[in-house]
């Protein structure tokens, strides 16, 4: 989906892009590469636009990264908290 490559595209790469409960950081740099890196596994798992994946993890930057891996390839997020 266009809004997510807009979401992170054009910011600073070393600017804080998220930080979770746990204090775990991700830069805009690191966030866009693990964006890229999780729409390519989904996609060598065959997923496509419309698919549902269902993402089981706590409250986390994993969770907000597999989102926006998922929405990237214009399938549906089905979000499980892990607790």
């Amino acid at each position: 989906m266009r809004w997510v490559e807009d979401l992170i595209a054009d910011k600073p790469v070393d600017a804080p892009a998220l930080i979770d409960h746990d204090g775990t950081r991700l830069s805009y740099g690191a966030l866009r590469a693990a964006v890229i890196d999780g729409t390519q596994a989904l996609r060598a798992l065959g997923v496509q636009p419309g698919d549902r994946v269902v993402v089981v993890a706590e409250n986390s930057a994993l969770m907000a990264v597999a989102f926006l891996a998922v929405a990237g390839l214009r399938a549906w997020c089905v979000p499980v908290n892990a607790r």
